[in-house]
């Protein structure tokens, strides 16, 4: 009876450690007044990160451009592509394109490269300069991207 016990209680001490550390690289316990203003938060934020998923949409360029690439969880990139022009749809946190003053599209670029033990991406969203690079977010992902400079680290933006 008491190893069901202790059983129970540690998966409870689990679930809990899971979703403390679910909130990321945020400022969730400075921003929270209080532990349901903090529920409440996680559950913001999370919902952030649910329309930051995935896009769903078409991409117009004024010049040939495509991409066959994927990256799981930052980890495992593979593929190449470069895409430079305008996204129309559901993507970026943004409801069917709205917001950063653009209606229905938002400009987009991304360059990629992966061989699924290292890659490296470029992202542009909305606004940013090709000719200055500070613009766009760029990461080196796969572990060794997790461990090595000279790019950022994985997960400031999504794959």
């Amino acid at each position: 009876m008491r190893s069901k016990v202790a059983g129970r209680l540690a998966g409870h001490a689990v679930l809990a450690l899971a979703l403390g550390g679910a909130a990321g690289c945020t400022s969730l316990p400075q921003r929270s007044k209080n532990p349901l203003h903090f529920v409440g938060l996680y559950l913001l934020d999370r919902a952030q990160d649910m329309m930051e998923v995935a896009d769903l949409g078409v991409t117009l360029t004024g010049e040939p451009g495509g991409a066959f690439y994927m990256s799981f969880a930052s980890l495992t990139p593979f593929g190449v592509g470069r895409v430079n022009g305008r996204f129309i749809g559901l993507g970026g946190g943004q409801f069917l394109g709205l917001g950063g003053g653009s209606l229905g599209s938002t400009r987009f670029y991304f360059a990629g490269t992966g061989v699924m033990v290292w890659g490296y991406e470029e992202l542009g969203w909305q606004e940013f300069d090709l000719n200055n690079v500070a613009s766009l977010h760029c990461q080196d992902v796969g572990l060794p991207g997790v461990f090595f400079p000279p790019h950022g680290r994985p997960g400031p933006v999504p794959s």
